[in-house]
């Protein structure tokens, strides 16, 4: 997961400049930097709501796959977290479908540990 989320960091960096909407970044930056800061707590439920208030934008013209990859990517880790498999499973095929059809090899890392999120398992390991 830290992985994951370096590697969606380095994706909000390189498209900053290109977004349509600057209100989107500035306001998921923070919820993003919550959720994957280590040692950082944050109350699931609303951090799903703060998430989901963020959806609108993205419909939208003019966002990239990646906004839309990273803000479902979170929102299915947060759901992973609170111990809700379905609603992760859920949020991570609608991250995955976000990304299908991109060549671009900066998405393909993300794409791959995205995929672990639905795995039946992945609510059952724990992190060492």
């Amino acid at each position: 997961m830290k992985a994951l989320a370096v590697a969606a960091a380095s994706m909000s960096l390189s498209t900053q400049a290109a977004k349509p909407d600057a209100g989107f970044e500035a306001r998921f930056a923070p919820l993003y930097a919550t959720v994957f800061s280590e040692g950082g707590s944050f109350s699931g439920r609303a951090m799903s709501a703060d998430l989901q208030a963020l959806e609108p934008l993205l419909k939208k013209p003019g966002f990239a796959a990646r906004d839309i990859f990273r803000l479902y990517y979170t929102q299915a880790s947060v759901y992973a977290r609170r111990s809700m498999p379905k609603e992760a499973a859920g949020a991570a095929q609608t991250a995955l479908t976000a990304l299908s059809g991109t060549q671009d090899p900066e998405l393909s890392y993300a794409h791959f540990f995205s995929a672990l999120l639905k795995h039946p398992l992945a609510g059952r390991c724990r992190a060492a």
